[in-house]
């Protein structure tokens, strides 16, 4: 056999270092790797609620380069399980903020791992997470309050009275506005706090049941109202509405109702640019300019969902489907634009919730 001389050796050497070290990620948004120190780094979180009252509920990881989605991911790492029901996972300071509504808690865990870094205690029925900065975040609470959290230690500063069972929040300048859906009632208010003296500075009426909100490229604060439902009082039902309010001095600048009493919007969301809203009515994705002033009546997706979350990083709206509420659930990837359907992914019992990361 031919032996090769140093020089060929050097020549082959270099050629073999040069090969590897221009070898690149064709998928850079994510990580590709799932062995990798910190495997869900970036990606999409999915909370699945899990069967009512009963089990546990999970987290699901979607990674958009690859394609691959790993199944109870919390459970996987930490050999235990989330509790009953998890209503939202929200990232914040490279901590994952995973709240358990029936459970009275809020999971925290590393985001890259998902390995525990604490627990939330002394809530009542925890709704959404919220960072204020480094050290402080705001958890909504079906108790009727905000509770303000110490995040170096995962223990309550104090609880802030809002109007009954406040739901999603969003930051805005130094106020973080809530919206009171009511629960198992009613209400009609959004309550806005001031997070430098954590006290309420201002309550807004609204119409029935407000569930979710968003602030759009004009700094206008949005609100979805679902209007009463049949159940509790049949004659007493009443449209949703879509309201647009000025942060500055808390004016609504736009109210439009729905057109049948039967309808109760949820899930409002809104694009990348800020100037296009999302929301399901009767089950249906509808989209909805921020410069108008009247909804559209033909849906953008023409299908029954639960849930929708819009990705920045690839524009796609994530609807998710439950299938019968007792089995494994699916999730739908749409183009937002034209509502032409992507690909789908497995889930767990109920998903309900999105967090992009």
């Amino acid at each position: 056999m031919k032996k090769l001389t140093f020089k060929q050796l050097l020549v082959l050497a270099t050629f073999v270092f040069v090969f590897v070290s221009c070898k690149r990620d064709d998928n850079p948004s994510d990580n590709d790797n799932p062995q990798s120190e910190d495997p869900y780094k970036t990606g999409v979180f999915i909370s699945n609620e899990g069967p009512f009252q009963s089990g546990t509920g999970t987290i699901t990881f979607f990674n958009r380069g690859n394609k691959n989605v790993e199944q109870e991911i919390f459970q996987t790492v930490n050999a235990r399980p989330l509790g009953n029901i998890v209503q939202s996972i929200d990232i914040y300071n490279d901590k994952a903020y995973i709240v358990v509504n029936n459970a009275a808690k809020v999971e925290v865990v590393k985001a890259s791992t998902f390995e525990s870094q604490g627990v939330i205690t002394d809530l009542n029925y925890p709704r959404y997470f919220k960072g204020i900065n480094s050290g402080k975040g705001y958890i909504s609470d079906y108790g009727g309050y905000i509770a303000v959290i110490d995040l170096s230690t995962n223990s309550i500063l104090k609880k802030i009275q809002t109007g009954r069972s406040p739901e999603q929040m969003i930051i805005i300048d130094t106020k973080i506005f809530t919206v009171n859906m009511g629960g198992w009632g009613v209400d009609s208010t959004v309550t806005v706090v001031d997070i430098q003296k954590d006290s309420v500075i201002n309550t807004i009426y609204v119409d029935y049941c407000p569930n979710s909100l968003q602030l759009d490229v004009n700094n206008k604060l949005w609100i979805l109202c679902a209007g009463k439902s049949s159940w509790p009082e049949p004659a007493d039902e009443s449209e949703g509405h879509l309201i647009c309010i000025n942060t500055n001095d808390y004016t609504i600048e736009k109210n439009i109702a729905f057109p049948l009493l039967t309808d109760h919007p949820k899930s409002l969301d809104i694009n990348q640019s800020k100037n296009k809203l999302f929301y399901i009515n009767s089950g249906k994705v509808f989209d909805f300019d921020i410069s108008s002033n009247s909804l559209n009546i033909n849906a953008l997706i023409n299908r029954s969902f639960y849930n929708i979350g819009y990705d920045n990083v690839t524009d796609y709206l994530y609807c998710s489907d439950p299938v019968d509420y007792a089995q494994d659930g699916w999730i739908y990837r749409y183009d937002a634009n034209n509502g032409v359907l992507t690909d789908s992914l497995k889930a767990g019992i109920i998903p309900g919730g999105f967090c992009f990361n």
